[in-house]
């Protein structure tokens, strides 16, 4: 998935339209479903030089350095270094500034209006609720790879006996650790509802932000930049793990993980070449074909109706191998926009190593070495992942081994949340209307699935 805002750096500035820009300022730009509030604070220092950030309020990202700033006659060019470009043109009042975000080939309205006082840009947290004695417990946790820090939450039992674990490992991009999408407006929060509901099942749970979102994103992204891959994830995973053996509430025989969409695919991994190994799998929305075909049959569902599909689609797969074959990027003309989008930002070269990874990862290759218990949930009223075409991959894949139990809720959607529209009328423009609706609830028939398979394993 696109990130709208990324990293790294320092701004030097001379001229007297440079000073007029020092101070905060803050708007919106709207990105697909998504309206993100930006905060851009603008510093000089008593040599002239300017130091610029960025905060992504909605991300809860603050801190995110500018790579490079310019001013003439007016108009304003900011850069990064994860090629996210902000071009404006400032008010003669020098009170706002309109102009356009721009990333991977698409471009986004923004416009910024000056503050008159520094912001607040995020709202002092709510006064916690009484905690009620037998309530699950959270509490916040940390910890360090390299000059990074992983940011996470621990949701318990409300006691000091002895429990089963669980890691969460949330999907693509930046989907954080409550498998929230910052690029869809709202909050759906499905892990953050699972790990309360398995810690009144007796589960000690935990659930991480990958180090390039969530509040850290701003420090960690300058350090990772061209690094991400699926060693870090790795990283990232194998230290939520340390966090749960180094609890003396937790079994460390019994330590399960939870995934979701791509973090199937980072769960599994971790099962095949690191230990310890966790006791058993829960993969949520697991894709059966490798991620080049997924997405080529994302695509060409979407573009099926249309006269001139075989063309497109002939023009994708052109762009595909020519990324497979590492020949650079060159947009196609006759081709959407949103595909040469799509085949660009696997070039973006903050990620290039992962996105390489990434397409060649074929699930139904890692689940058949498994020999741990695993249970696959897809909902069939999933459009990203199709619980025919990709159970029936990954079911053809464990033909034989008895350690896989495959499940399909009638009504859970990729995240396990109830969808009761018929899949039928469930497009990419409906789900995304709704996907992150804070009033939608987990899937009953999903959660007892879940809950069913980890109790009883548990026994």
């Amino acid at each position: 998935m696109r990130k709208i805002l990324a990293a790294a750096a320092f701004l030097m500035i001379g001229s007297a339209l440079a000073q007029d820009i020092a101070g905060d300022w803050q708007g919106r730009v709207k990105a697909d479903a998504a309206e993100l509030h930006i905060v851009l604070h603008v510093a000089r220092a008593n040599d002239g030089t300017l130091t610029a950030t960025l905060d992504s309020v909605d991300q809860g990202v603050r801190g995110i350095p500018i790579t490079s700033i310019s001013v003439l006659d007016s108009n304003l060019i900011l850069t990064d270094s994860m090629q996210v470009k902000y071009e404006g043109k400032i008010d003669p009042d020098g009170m706002g500034i309109d102009g356009t975000l721009l990333q991977g080939g698409r471009s986004f309205p923004f416009h910024l209006r000056r503050q008159a006082v520094p912001l607040k840009t995020q709202p002092s947290p709510p006064q916690a609720a009484a905690h009620l004695p037998g309530e699950p417990i959270s509490e916040e946790v940390s910890w360090m790879i390299g000059e990074t820090v992983v940011a996470a939450t621990i949701t318990r039992p409300d006691d000091h006996a002895v429990h089963p674990g669980i890691v969460f490992v949330a999907g693509s991009g930046p989907t954080d650790r409550d498998w929230n999408s910052p690029l869809l407006a709202g909050t759906n929060g499905s892990a953050k509802l699972l790990a309360n509901e398995l810690a009144k099942k007796g589960f000690f749970t935990i659930r991480y932000d990958k180090r390039f979102t969530g509040p850290n994103a701003g420090k960690n992204l300058p350090l990772m930049l061209g690094k991400i891959s699926f060693t870090t994830h790795q990283e990232e995973l194998s230290g939520a793990v340390g966090q749960l053996l180094a609890r003396a509430e937790v079994n460390p025989k019994q330590i399960y993980v939870i995934g979701n969409s791509e973090g199937t695919l980072h769960a599994m991994k971790y099962q095949l070449e690191k230990s310890p190994r966790f006791a058993g799998l829960v993969l949520a929305a697991p894709p059966g074909r490798n991620i080049t075909e997924l997405a080529r049959s994302q695509i060409e569902a979407q573009v099926t109706s249309l006269a001139n599909a075989k063309e497109i689609m002939a023009g994708y797969d052109k762009l595909i191998a020519d990324f497979v074959a590492g020949r650079p990027f060159s947009p196609d003309p006759a081709l959407p926009q949103g595909i040469n989008n799509l085949v660009q930002s696997f070039n973006n070269p903050g990620s290039l190593p992962f996105s390489r990874e990434l397409l060649s990862t074929d699930a139904a290759l890692l689940i058949n070495q498994i020999t741990s218990p695993v249970l696959v949930v897809i909902g069939k009223k999933d459009i990203q992942v199709d619980w025919q075409v990709d159970g029936a991959a990954l079911e053809k894949a464990a033909r034989g081994q008895s350690n896989v139990t495959f499940s399909y809720p009638e009504n859970a959607n990729h995240i396990l949340k109830n969808e009761i529209q018929p899949r039928s009328a469930l497009t990419v423009v409906s789900v995304q209307n709704t996907y992150n609706d804070a009033s939608r609830v987990l899937d009953a028939d999903a959660l007892k699935i879940i809950e069913d398979w980890l109790v009883g394993h548990v026994k």
